[in-house]
């Protein structure tokens, strides 16, 4: 479990309930954390951290989910929208 000091939960931006965390940890969580964390998993919250320290985000958004079969396999493929703030 990732300790709660280095998760940011985000109230403000689209509508809130957005967790950030640090990209360093990303590799330690459980599939279980990860399940919890993204209920809506239409809507992203992307947060770039730069050297000046401004941190611009952009909203993902899904617009359609496509099946393409190829052989036996089937792919989901989806289509997103992307705005920067």
């Amino acid at each position: 479990m990732i300790p709660l000091s280095q998760v940011y939960c985000e109230m403000g931006l689209n509508g809130g309930g957005y967790t950030f965390v640090n990209p360093k940890d990303l590799a330690t969580l459980t599939n279980d954390e990860i399940q919890a964390m993204f209920t809506d998993k239409t809507n992203v919250v992307i947060r770039i951290r730069r050297a000046d320290t401004t941190q611009p985000y952009g909203v993902l958004t899904q617009l359609h989910q496509y099946e393409y079969v190829c052989g036996s396999n089937v792919y989901a493929l989806m289509k997103f929208s992307l705005h920067f703030y």
